[in-house]
C-alpha cells in the first residue's frame, strides 16, 4: 500500500509546494504575453467576420433549398421530408448566428 504521506504532495493544489502550478507561466515578460495576447484577439476579430459572412451565405442557400423542398412534389419522399426539417434546423441555427450579429451590430448600443 503506498505512503498516505505521498498523496498530500501529488496534487498540484497542495500548500508545499513553493510554485502554482495552477497558473503557469507560459512567457517571460508580460510585453510578450500581451504581444500575443494581441495577436489573438486580431486573429478572432477576422474570423468572426468570415463566420458572419459564410453563415449569410449559408442562410441564403439554405433558405433557397427549402423554398424548392417544400413544393408538392418533392415532400412525397420521406427523404426528403427529412431534408427539409434539416434545412429548418440549418436555418434555424444559422439566422440566429445572423441575427445575433445584427443586433449586435445596430442596437447594442441603442438601449
Amino acid at each position: 500500500m503506498p505512503d498516505p504521506e505521498y498523496f498530500e504532495y501529488a496534487y498540484d493544489y497542495s500548500p508545499n509546494f513553493a510554485e502554482n502550478f495552477t497558473f503557469p507561466h507560459y512567457f517571460e515578460t508580460i510585453e510578450e504575453e500581451n504581444k500575443w495576447l494581441i495577436l489573438i484577439s486580431n486573429v478572432a476579430f477576422y474570423l468572426e467576420k468570415a463566420n458572419v459572412l459564410l453563415s449569410a451565405i449559408g442562410l441564403i442557400f439554405n433558405l433557397l433549398h427549402f423554398v424548392v423542398m417544400i413544393q408538392k412534389g418533392m415532400r412525397t419522399s420521406s427523404i426528403n421530408i427529412l431534408t427539409i426539417g434539416i434545412s429548418v434546423c440549418d436555418i434555424t441555427v444559422i439566422g440566429y448566428t445572423v441575427g445575433s450579429y445584427i443586433y449586435e451590430k445596430f442596437y447594442w448600443d441603442k438601449w
